[in-house]
């Protein structure tokens, strides 16, 4: 490359590499992809091929596999639907199967079961989090109050019991329904109590960035 081309450039012309090969690639996860697409949009980059590529994962069902041809799961549904909410499908009937999907997969708690308690609680709070990005588009704010009433009552269960990553990732999910809500201030309290003297959140930057936007929110 000629040596004029400056960095951004250069930077910018190795993730378009990057981004074929990995829309091209089934080793690349629905998540991965997912995440691509929202920093490709964060950057004012094309999108096309990502959303093709992800959108070529959506089952009949309405829901996304992890992998092309696997079958549809809630977790990699709510992360292809975080994606879609940056793109110009947000408002279209791919959007609307996927978001029906998980609806009808969570429980009557609430709750989208996993593995155990606790793999129940995380999925929970991703799929919330995506249902969140379309939560005043498709006006389900009551439809989603019955999982903000789940996590709120976790997080006054758990109140002792719950690493400062995990309790942001569940205030993020509530905060655009349940922000207001007895439980919600508490919790938060919680949080900020959890930093250190050094300004971190567990010493990891993992943990301080999302308990800084949880804060913020």
């Amino acid at each position: 490359m000629p040596p004029f081309v400056s960095a951004r450039q250069r930077r910018s012309g190795e993730a378009s590499a990057g981004y074929v090969y990995l829309t091209t690639s089934s080793e690349a996860s629905t998540e991965t992809l997912s995440r691509l697409l929202v920093a490709a949009s964060e950057r004012g980059e094309a999108t096309v091929s990502l959303e093709e590529a992800l959108l070529a994962r959506q089952g009949r069902g309405g829901g996304f596999g992890d992998y092309p041809g696997y079958d549809e799961t809630p977790l990699a549904t709510a992360y292809a639907l975080m994606a879609l909410a940056r793109t110009g499908y947000a408002a279209s009937p791919l959007a609307e199967g996927a978001i029906l999907y998980l609806l009808d997969r969570r429980d009557a708690l609430g709750r989208w079961e996993g593995s155990s308690e606790e793999d129940t609680f995380r999925r929970s709070t991703v799929v919330l989090d995506a249902l969140n990005r379309y939560r005043f588009r498709y006006a389900l704010s009551d439809t989603l109050a019955l999982s903000d009433d789940y996590l709120l009552s976790e997080l006054a269960a758990r109140s002792g019991a719950m690493d400062p990553a995990t309790l942001s990732a569940a205030l993020l999910a509530l905060a655009p329904g349940a922000a207001h809500r007895e439980g919600y201030p508490d919790a938060a309290a919680r949080l900020q109590g959890m930093q250190g003297d050094d300004g971190s959140w567990a010493n990891s930057v993992y943990a301080t960035a999302l308990a800084a936007c949880a804060l913020l929110r």
